[in-house]
């Protein structure tokens, strides 16, 4: 029977560990409602959002696993109660139990536990690569809680001034690439929104709406 403590490998994740996952990460105002008509809403679209979640987990396990020494569900759930907590990376750290064996790469395995953790509860890249280039923008905590370190990532200042600017109601994402030639590309790494690439042709834009929408309750 599917339950929390089944392999990041097994899939798919049946709904009640779905709800387990979502309820521990957001609380029980993210999990699906019934209507009166028989049809569930949500703040969050859950098959969206677990596309996410299983492709995160399958490259954490890439090379057999000996980057991330996080394995069941349960391990991602532990690991975000502390990340919610004001407690630096280094705390966070000293909180993984000690793997047995001692690996000789047990403190990259920490680190990729956290960073996949981090990942799967913002929707954002942290960390790097161990076997290519992916062209998303990863972000690098090392210092502070997670918390601070993200308030100060978004927080920076613009580099131009907007105070008179006032677009017009033409001004979407299909007229963009009509009138100026620039391409939207979507993107489910929230650090790439507005990012533009490709010799200034393409922007990534972060498309998971209701996972904004509740996360700014």
């Amino acid at each position: 029977m599917a339950s929390l403590d089944s392999p990041y490998q097994s899939y798919p994740i049946h709904a009640p560990v779905k709800h387990e996952i979502i309820e521990q990460f957001w609380g029980p105002n993210a999990l699906p409602r019934q209507l009166h008509n028989g049809e569930a809403s949500s703040n969050l679209s859950l098959d969206i959002y677990f596309n996410y979640y299983t492709e995160r987990c399958r490259r954490a396990l890439h090379d057999g696993g000996r980057h991330v020494c996080a394995g069941t569900h349960k391990d991602t759930i532990d690991i975000v109660r502390h990340l919610k907590k004001p407690a630096t990376r280094e705390d966070i750290k000293q909180w993984i139990p000690a793997l047995n064996p001692s690996p000789p790469n047990e403190a990259e395995k920490r680190d990729g536990f956290i960073d996949l953790a981090a990942s799967l509860l913002l929707m954002i890249d942290f960390g790097s690569l161990h076997y290519g280039y992916s062209g998303r923008k990863k972000l690098n905590w090392e210092r502070a809680t997670l918390k601070e370190f993200i308030h100060d990532h978004f927080s920076t200042s613009p580099a131009l001034g907007h105070e008179r600017v006032k677009l017009e109601k033409v001004f979407n994402a299909r007229n963009l690439g009509r009138i100026a030639g620039v391409e939207i590309a979507w993107t489910d790494n929230l650090a790439d929104h507005l990012r533009v690439f490709d010799e200034d042709k393409k922007v990534y834009i972060f498309h998971h709406a209701s996972f904004l929408e509740h996360q700014q309750k």
